[in-house]
C-alpha cells in the first residue's frame, strides 16, 4: 500500500481518507480496515505541475484540500479536491502543507514557506495575508482552526542549544 502520510475521518464520521506517499489516496468506509481491497483508490490529479496530496476533509464534506507536490519532492502549492465532481482546482502557487477551514466554509488558512499566513476565498481564490508575526512554522506547516474561527493553531519551529564548558584539569590536579 506504501507509508500513509496524512489521514482524516470524514465530518460525518463515516469515511476516511489516507493519502499515500508513492501519490493517490484511499477513502473507505469506517470503521475500516483502510486497504486497497475495502476502500476506493484515487490517483492523485496532476495541476500546476505538482500532484495532489490531500490533508484536510472540509466541515461539510464535500472538498479535500491539500498541497502540489513536484516529481522532485518540492512544493507547488495548495489545491482543492471536489469530491462529488472528481475535480482538483489550484488554490495557490506559494502554499506550503496544510489548510484550515474557517467557519464560512469557502475560506481556508495557510501558511507560505516564508513564514506568512494566509487566508485564501476558494471560489473566488482571492488571497490576503494575516497581519501577524509568527515563529517559523514546522516542517509541514501544520494547522488548524477552531470551529468558530476565533482561534488559530499551527505547528512551531523552536531551535533551542545549549554551551557547555569543559576544563581541562590543571597539571598536578585531578
Amino acid at each position: 500500500m506504501g507509508d500513509v502520510n496524512y489521514t482524516a475521518v470524514s465530518p460525518d464520521g463515516r469515511q476516511l481518507f489516507a493519502t499515500l506517499s508513492g501519490g493517490g489516496w484511499l477513502l473507505g468506509a469506517l470503521p475500516g480496515p483502510l486497504t486497497r481491497e475495502t476502500a476506493a483508490f484515487t490517483e492523485s490529479p496532476v495541476v500546476g505541475g505538482g500532484r495532489f496530496a490531500a490533508t484536510t476533509w472540509s466541515r461539510d464534506g464535500r472538498w479535500l484540500v491539500g498541497f502540489l507536490v513536484t516529481p522532485t519532492g518540492g512544493n507547488a502549492g495548495n489545491a482543492l479536491y471536489n469530491l462529488a465532481a472528481g475535480t482538483v482546482t489550484r488554490l495557490n502557487d506559494v502554499g506550503g502543507g496544510e489548510l484550515a477551514w474557517m467557519p464560512d466554509q469557502t475560506r481556508v488558512l495557510y501558511i507560505t514557506p516564508d513564514g506568512a499566513m494566509m487566508i485564501q476565498n476558494i471560489v473566488t481564490l482571492k488571497s490576503c495575508r494575516v497581519d501577524v508575526t509568527l515563529p517559523p512554522p514546522d516542517a509541514d506547516y501544520t494547522i488548524v482552526a477552531s470551529l468558530d474561527g476565533r482561534t488559530i493553531y499551527y505547528g512551531a519551529r523552536q531551535v533551542e542549544a545549549n554551551i557547555w564548558k569543559v576544563a581541562a584539569p590543571q597539571a598536578g590536579k585531578r
